[in-house]
């Protein structure tokens, strides 16, 4: 649902996935590593969610990997379950799928950006807690996915908060593990040595 804001310039955005005159884009287990809940399942509060974010509006490849290098804007993480302990499970109702940011001031999902206003690229990364971060999780082979990158017009002043779950359709998390440096060197020796083999041929 949009609200009204009056903040001293600074940018607003609502931070969750329910809020808005769209569905509920709920996020769910897509494969799992062992342990870290069930294919098929809504994610449960054993999970945890970031909101990363550049300003200006750049492309998903240039947020991705600015997360990746570390220099992306990290503005907070919450739990899933909306704060409460929750299973993963097919029931939404007991807030399995769900994540928002809770606002300390009115326990709301805004999120105040200090000091920036204009046009930001948002994207939420959730993994598996025990991990340690996202990039952690990613490393490690443990279960993690991230939303599609959208760019929002921050609200100021007077203006209705614009809502990131009428912007950023559902995603899935899953076991994706990164390749190591040394792995993908050896891919690229391999490549050359197939194209000097057909180049002699």
């Amino acid at each position: 649902m949009l609200a009204t804001a009056a903040v001293y310039g600074q940018g607003q955005l609502t931070f969750d996935n329910f809020s808005g005159t769209v569905n509920p884009n709920l996020t769910t287990i897509s494969n799992g590593a062992a342990g870290e809940g069930t294919a098929g399942n809504f994610i449960g509060s054993e999970y945890s969610v970031s909101l990363y974010w550049l300003p200006g509006t750049v492309s998903q490849a240039t947020l991705d990997a600015a997360i990746t290098a570390g220099t992306a804007n990290l503005f907070f993480s919450t739990a899933y379950g909306l704060g409460a302990v929750v299973p993963d499970g097919l029931d939404n109702t007991t807030g399995a799928g769900y994540f928002a940011y809770v606002n300390p001031v009115d326990q709301s999902s805004t999120v105040v950006f200090p000091g920036q206003a204009g046009t930001v690229t948002v994207e939420a990364d959730a993994w598996w807690t025990a991990a340690g971060s996202y990039n952690q999780a990613v490393a490690g082979g443990m279960n993690s996915g991230h939303s599609q990158a959208a760019s929002i017009a921050l609200a100021t002043g007077v203006t209705l908060i614009p809502t990131f779950n009428e912007v950023a359709p559902a995603f899935t998390v899953s076991a994706t593990l990164a390749p190591e440096p040394t792995t993908l060197a050896l891919c690229g020796l391999g490549a050359a040595s197939l194209l000097l083999f057909r180049r002699k041929k």
